[in-house]
């Protein structure tokens, strides 16, 4: 049976709370992920932030615009330079400062179950209270799908 030191990736990135919602968003799309744990300087672990809470946080940033004659209601399509300025939301303003975590010796059957039951795309991996790694939904897709592949090789 797998378990989660065989399909974590052990090279995590992260990002620190003071940094702002714009350098999260950017680290996320050069990346190519869609979350990452928060730690302070020393290391600590205060949280997770993903791409949902970036959509979260960008569909409050601003407020509704109603026009004078009360009929229309929506958001600013403009050109960009002419957006209404807002506050720079910093990451500690929107992360999740609770994290799901898993040990390396977990199971993948467990690890789907706790991904299932709350309704989470990572899992953070934890050895004594430090990030040794991190496990995605796509991750336990591409273990499920190399199972098949060994296991359709084999009949």
């Amino acid at each position: 049976m797998q378990i989660v030191a065989d399909i974590m990736t052990r090279e995590v990135l992260t990002i620190r709370p003071e940094k702002t919602v714009r350098e999260l968003a950017n680290l996320l799309a050069h990346a190519r992920i869609s979350g990452v744990p928060v730690v302070e300087e020393s290391g600590k672990l205060v949280g997770v932030v993903s791409q949902t809470d970036v959509a979260a946080y960008a569909s409050h940033a601003l407020p509704p615009i109603r026009d004078p004659s009360g009929y229309y209601q929506g958001v600013w399509l403009g050109p960009p330079g002419e957006l209404p300025v807002m506050g720079e939301a910093l990451v500690a303003d929107i992360m999740a400062p609770y994290v799901y975590f898993a040990c390396e010796e977990t199971s993948l059957v467990e690890l789907a179950d706790l991904m299932l039951d709350r309704r989470i795309h990572r899992i953070l991996v934890l050895r004594s209270g430090q990030v040794v790694g991190i496990v995605s939904s796509l991750d336990l897709i591409r273990a499920l799908r190399d199972q098949l592949v060994d296991s359709k090789n084999e009949d």
